[in-house]
This record gives C-alpha cells, sequence and structure tokens, in this order.
C-alpha cells in the first residue's frame, strides 16, 4: 500500500510540470504567409541590462547566453517556424529586426552589419569539421614503442593544423547546407570592450523526407561596432 501511494505522489507531482512543459512544446502554428509576416513583425528587439562575462573564457560567454537567452518564451514561440524556403524567412525576419532596431532609436546600422556578417549563419561557429581535424586516435598494440606512438601523433596534429588552416582560409568549401536557420531576436548588451548585439536564431538539420520545425537554438554575441564574434551558445 505505500508503495503504491509513494507511485501516486509522484504522479501527481509530474503531472504539472508534464502538462506545462507539453504547453511551452507547442507554439501557435507559423507557417503561412500571414503566420509569418505576422510573427516577423513581433520579433523582440530591445536595449538589456545584460553584460557578457568574454574577458575570462569562452566557455562562460557560452554559458552566460545560453542561461540567459535558451528557453525563453521569446525564442520558444518561433519553434513552429519550419524549414521550407528557409533563406526566404531569414531574409524576411531580419528585415524586421532591423526595422524594429531603427523604430526604436537602437543602431540599426550596425545591426544591419551584424546580421549581413552572419551570412544565413554560415560563418566560423558552424563550419563543418575537416576530416583530418577529426581523426580518433588510433588502438595500438601492447609493446608498440611509445617513440612510434608519438611520431604518429605529431603527424596527426601536423594534420590536423593543416586542415583548419585550409578551412580558415576557404571557408565557404565548409559551410553546413544542411542548417536551416532563422533569426528571430536582437538585442543590444554590454561586453568588456564595449556594446554587442546578441541575436538569437532558430535553426534545425533539414531532413531529406520533408520540412522540419526549427526547434533548436543559436546565440550570436558580435561587437556592435566591428561585427566580430564574441561569444556563441547552442543546443546540441
Amino acid at each position: 500500500m505505500k508503495t503504491i501511494v509513494r507511485l501516486l505522489l509522484a504522479l501527481v507531482a509530474f503531472l504539472p510540470v508534464r502538462l506545462w512543459a507539453g504547453k511551452q512544446e507547442t507554439p501557435k502554428p507559423i507557417v503561412t504567409p500571414a503566420e509569418l509576416t505576422s510573427a516577423a513583425a513581433e520579433v523582440p528587439v530591445m536595449r538589456l541590462d545584460f553584460t557578457l562575462p568574454v574577458e575570462k573564457n569562452a566557455l562562460e560567454s557560452s554559458d552566460a547566453l545560453s542561461n540567459r537567452f535558451f528557453n525563453q518564451p521569446e525564442e520558444m514561440r518561433y519553434g513552429s517556424v519550419t524549414s521550407i524556403d528557409w533563406r526566404k524567412k531569414w531574409d524576411l525576419f531580419a528585415k524586421a529586426l532591423i526595422d524594429k532596431a531603427a523604430n526604436n532609436n537602437l543602431d540599426a546600422t550596425s545591426l544591419r552589419r551584424c546580421v549581413t556578417a552572419l551570412n544565413y549563419g554560415r560563418i566560423k561557429q558552424t563550419l563543418l569539421i575537416p576530416a583530418a581535424a577529426d581523426e580518433n586516435e588510433p588502438f595500438y598494440k601492447p609493446g608498440t614503442p611509445d617513440a612510434k606512438i608519438e611520431e604518429e601523433k605529431v603527424k596527426r596534429w601536423e594534420r590536423e593544423a593543416k586542415a583548419l588552416k585550409e578551412r580558415d582560409d576557404h571557408p565557404e568549401r565548409y559551410y553546413n547546407d544542411n542548417l536551416a536557420i532563422v533569426p528571430v531576436g536582437a538585442y543590444l548588451a554590454k561586453y568588456s570592450k564595449g556594446t554587442c548585439w546578441v541575436i538569437v536564431c532558430k535553426w534545425e538539420d533539414m531532413v531529406e523526407n520533408g520540412p522540419t520545425h526549427l526547434g533548436h537554438i543559436m546565440v550570436w554575441a558580435m561587437d556592435a561596432k566591428t561585427s566580430a564574434v564574441v561569444a556563441y551558445a547552442s543546443c546540441d
């Protein structure tokens, strides 16, 4: 009897959480041209009392972005945007962000530069990893001389460095064309060197068997003057 009571109490405690989560996981459809136009007109663009700790380390900066901008109603409502014609949707939403920044006197010129620099999300943070830079350490039979292991390790590092340099020199060869990305929010914030635009995007890997909803999130923080990326975060 005690076991049954505990199970019932656990179910009662668990149920409201699932109901709330389910409510958040089912945003209103954003599919038709009218729905897209309406949704784009409502993108959040504002100044935030938020300072990014980029002077410490990249991981802390990424955590700060994810803690502040992930799983927020402002971005979750756009989870029903689909990957169909996603570049046109990028253009629609990007224009809405820039127009709203202009209307709110929030330096629309710098936001336009930052959005353009994102190149539909085809920049360093989303580039594919070259095969030579993604090698696993091979298995060595017992008794393999340490000198041989070290020699092959050095060669592997050299191949990785060469592959990454080639990617830096020719990033267009490593664009991930399976990514559908749409910007859905822009926030003027601060970091150690001045102001930055935090640009929130929805994304998803496109699949061959049809359109998919943009359920994931990417966030870039970009220097408002130079458009350089100062921090980045993405969910898996």
